[in-house]
């Protein structure tokens, strides 16, 4: 066959693609509904079309000639005849828009396998890229394309019903994917859509009942048993609701699912298996209902009791015995399987501090800080109080015949198979006996700038200030709330081989390559102050100073700062424009003062939401103007997109195994960022009051810790109750 046939050919192509194009927009007008998704295809086909104007190009400078056969020609012209005749139809092409999928499916496939491509492909390296470009632009309208086909049928009752619009459910879909969670929770969170027209759909398209949670739902034994025999209940992907005679009834997120109908079906051997179908959130909180406290959980607190049970009471208290019996006391293979136990028990649930404490009856007991707050672990006898402090003094090295004045240490510890642990011991003396604080000390590796929660504007301005070449920032609240962390990713992003970096700090809990770090020991001499001063003598380009805990050590800061060097510190305030009135009543001189601050970053944390079993609501209108209320800013309010009929997420009741039935789980920092301007400068030049110096800032863009909490809940991380513990 000659080049000219081939050119012809081509131009059949071509033709196909363009009318190709001509149909998706006679879908958009068909079905106005579905206009983007249409016409959004229809304007990525003339991609085709171009490529097909390219390969034509090609073929006519080399002069290329093919082998191509009659029946690739025939098959080309009948694919243009076949598209030109839906559209001279095009009042009657397709009766619904499931039709319309079909047959765009179709011909989209038809554009992967066609034969004559293969010819094509087979040109030259330059014909083979332009052929694999196409080729993956139209497999991605294939994929668009069962997409939706497949998310209209979920779905189809919601659109029919106008309450979203295709392009509201890509966007649903993007969202999702991102989240990692199901289509559904993102069309609840976001578009006002309810649980009952969801569930609706659902039946529709899926032609069985669905399922709602039944908080007074009780399972025969036989059923129960199943459940528990198959691990994979843990996973939330079902769960059974009922039975009658030789049927159990499952609910499931999706009930077309063949691995799962499989496994279902081999997990209740001997039933008949009929589906409902449900959503995520309510399968989780059927299975929580069912099962109460986490198995692994009162696995663990089982361990530790049997441990206790079989320890050997000693009569008296420690403190009577002398050094070495002391010693023999602690080593006990029961007091040292039961101090062990508590530190991995508590380095599993993601604790921050063991608390041991004696009350005043015949009890010891073990709390531990779960993401700021205080849960109960478990209790032992009185009699035990002084063998486990003793334990833990010894593996601080500590003086364990001192009970009456308060001792510091520190605690190495690696659990089986796993890497160590770092702990810090405090022991002090208390009216009901000798109490003991172990901090466990977080990774010691630094986290990125991205990974801390700030605003886009937080995280703009934050950047634009660590970038500085000299300067002083200030990072504050209250302790445990990450300001440490805050700076050390600060340092991270600015850590780079050209620039010296020193820090003095107390304690050294997080190290990075290329800091040099000084730990403070005020009995040696070693303070912030005398430290301080010894760095500016070092040639350093950026200074961390762990905390400003007097006038001295600011003074130098500021001078450091005003000399060439970038400060980074911290101070214990509660806000933003309170910290620069602090320091102020220090003693500080305004003028140098102004001139060094660059800027203030408050925080606190906040704990958020369990993602496996946090509930939603409609905010309604009282909500809506309560927390309308609380931003402070009506016109500013407006924009984060809030109304009556939002929905919001709220902490489930009863918790789930996975946050260990609190409702919450791990935290995030809410930030509220003071730049410091030309006006802000001439405040602090004049002393004026907090409240004056937080107003300019708010001018000038800077959101409260309130706000920019609020924020954070209205996009679904915590929850408004949580946020006013907080602030």
């Amino acid at each position: 066959m000659t080049a000219g046939t081939t050119d012809k050919l081509l131009e059949f192509v071509e033709k196909f693609e363009q009318r190709l194009s001509d149909l998706y927009s006679i879908f958009a007008k068909r079905f106005p509904r579905y206009e983007d998704f249409w016409l959004g295809l229809a304007h990525e086909e003339s991609v085709h079309a171009k490529w097909v104007r390219a390969v034509a190009e090609h073929v006519k400078q080399k002069s290329v000639v093919l082998n191509v056969d009659s029946a690739i020609e025939s098959a080309i012209l009948k694919e243009v005849k076949e598209v030109e005749d839906l559209i001279a139809r095009h009042e009657s092409v397709a009766e619904n828009v499931d039709q319309a999928f079909e047959i765009s499916l179709r011909f989209e496939l038809s554009v992967v396998e066609n034969r004559f491509y293969d010819y094509l492909k087979s040109l030259d390296a330059d014909v083979q890229r332009l052929f694999e470009d196409m080729t993956s632009k139209t497999r991605m309208h294939v994929v668009r394309l069962r997409n939706a086909s497949r998310q209209r049928g979920e779905f189809g009752k919601l659109l029919d019903d106008n309450l979203i619009t295709l392009a509201d459910l890509e966007k649903a879909q993007k969202t999702a994917q991102t989240d990692q969670v199901r289509v559904e929770e993102i069309l609840l969170a976001h578009y006002g859509v309810s649980k009952k027209v969801v569930l609706q759909s659902f039946t529709n398209f899926f032609r069985i009942p669905a399922y709602e949670f039944d908080p007074h739902l009780s399972l025969p034994p036989k059923l129960m048993e199943l459940l528990l025999k198959d691990e994979q209940y843990k996973t939330g992907s079902f769960v059974p609701i009922g039975g009658q005679n030789n049927r159990v009834f499952v609910a499931v997120e999706y009930p077309i699912d063949p691995d799962l109908d499989d496994h279902v079906r081999n997990a209740f051997s001997g039933f008949h298996v009929e589906y409902r179908v449900a959503l995520a959130a309510d399968i989780r909180a059927t299975i929580q209902h069912l099962l109460g406290k986490r198995p692994e959980d009162q696995a663990w607190q089982d361990s530790l009791h049997d441990i206790v049970a079989s320890m050997e009471e000693i009569p008296g208290e420690l403190s009577s015995l002398k050094a070495e019996e002391a010693t023999t006391s602690a080593s006990d293979s029961g007091v040292v399987k039961l101090v062990h136990s508590i530190i991995e028990s508590a380095h599993t649930r993601r604790a921050s501090d063991i608390h041991i404490e004696p009350l005043a009856g015949k009890e010891v007991q073990v709390r531990f800080r779960v993401d700021g707050s205080l849960v109960d672990a478990l209790s032992f006898p009185r009699s035990f109080r002084a063998t486990v402090l003793s334990r833990l003094k010894i593996m601080a090295r500590l003086d364990i015949a001192e009970h009456r004045m308060p001792q510091s240490g520190k605690i190495n510890y690696r659990p089986p198979g796993q890497t160590d642990i770092e702990l810090r011991l405090e022991t002090y003396p208390t009216v009901a006996g000798e109490d003991a604080v172990l901090r466990i000390l977080p990774p010691s590796t630094p986290c990125k700038l991205t990974e801390l929660s700030l605003s886009e504007w937080n995280s703009r301005e934050f950047k634009r200030m660590v970038e500085q070449p000299y300067g002083l920032i200030l990072c504050v609240g209250p302790t445990g709330s990450g300001k440490t962390t805050t700076l050390h990713s600060a340092l991270n992003h600015i850590n780079k081989t050209d620039v010296k970096i020193l820090t003095v700090e107390d304690p050294v809990e997080i190290t990075q390559r290329g800091l040099r770090q000084v730990q403070v020991h005020p009995k040696a001499g070693i303070t912030f102050a005398t430290v301080l001063r010894s760095f500016l003598r070092a040639d350093p380009d950026i200074i961390m100073v762990g905390e400003m805990r007097d006038e001295e050590t600011a003074s130098i800061a500021v001078e450091a700062s005003l000399t060439g060097h970038l400060v980074l510190s911290t101070l214990h305030t509660n806000t933003a424009a309170e910290t620069i009135a602090r320091l102020l009543k220090m003693g500080l001189d305004p003028y140098s003062f102004a001139d060094a601050l660059l800027g203030v970053l408050a925080q606190r944390l906040l704990r958020m939401l369990c993602p496996k079993c946090k509930d939603l609501k409609v905010l309604g209108a009282e909500g809506y103007a309560t927390i309308q209320a609380e931003y402070g800013d009506p016109k500013l309010f407006e924009t984060l997109g809030c109304h009556p009929q939002s929905r919001i997420y709220l902490r489930h009741a009863d918790g789930c195994h996975e946050c260990c039935q609190v409702g919450y789980l791990k935290r995030m920092a809410i930030h509220e960022l003071l730049v410091v301007s030309e006006p802000i400068r001439e405040l602090i030049f004049t002393r004026s009051k907090a409240s004056d110096i937080r107003q300019t800032a708010i001018a000038q863009g800077m959101r409260t810790l309130k706000q920019d909490g609020i924020e954070k809940v209205l996009q679904g991380f915590s929850t408004i109750d949580e946020l006013r513990t907080v602030c």
